[in-house]
This record gives C-alpha cells, structure tokens and sequence, in this order.
C-alpha cells in the first residue's frame, strides 16, 4: 500500500486540491484491502472446520477474532496508505518537478 502511493505523488503534485488527491489513494487502497479482507475471511472460516480440534477455549467462529482482525487490517492498511500520500501532497511541486 505505501509503495502503491508513493508512485502517485507526481498526480498528486499536478492536483490543485490535496485533501482530494489523498481522498482518491485512500478509496483505492481501502478497496484492494476490502477484497483481501473478504477473501481472508471466507479462507479463514472454511479453515476453522479443520483445525477445530487444535484450538482449546474458543469457538470455532469467534465473533471477536472474525470482527477485530478485519477491522485493524483496515486500520493498518489506512494508516500505511494516508501517511506517504499525505507526504506526497505536501512536497513542493517545483522541487518535485526538477527531481523528475
């Protein structure tokens, strides 16, 4: 996610209006991390069948580890895209123009 919005800064330099250049970053990443989420918990509810036995004192479908995980991957995931575009849009753009 940090790589995928580093290499948008120079969209972010020719954009007037930062807070919607991060807007746009963060709405892309968020959906990449909404498929991989779904993806993780259809994985990781299907495999709970099988390792029942090796898991002592819960359910095999926890509600709580089946609702926190998700959420802090998308925590994390937010986190990790809104702080390199934050720091792409703040560059000046004429510096960032000579560097290209």
């Amino acid at each position: 996610m940090c790589y995928r919005s580093g290499r948008q800064w120079p969209e972010a330099i020719l954009m007037e209006q930062t807070a919607e250049h991060r807007l746009l970053v963060l709405l892309q990443s968020l959906l990449l991390t909404a498929i991989g989420v779904a993806c993780g918990v259809c994985g990781a509810a299907i495999g709970t069948r099988y390792f029942e036995s090796m898991v002592f004192g819960l359910k095999p479908l926890d509600p709580a580890t089946f609702i926190l995980v998700p959420v802090g991957f998308v925590l994390l995931s937010a986190l990790a895209t809104y702080v390199p575009a934050r720091r792409a849009t703040r560059v000046d753009p004429l510096v960032a123009l000579r560097q290209e």
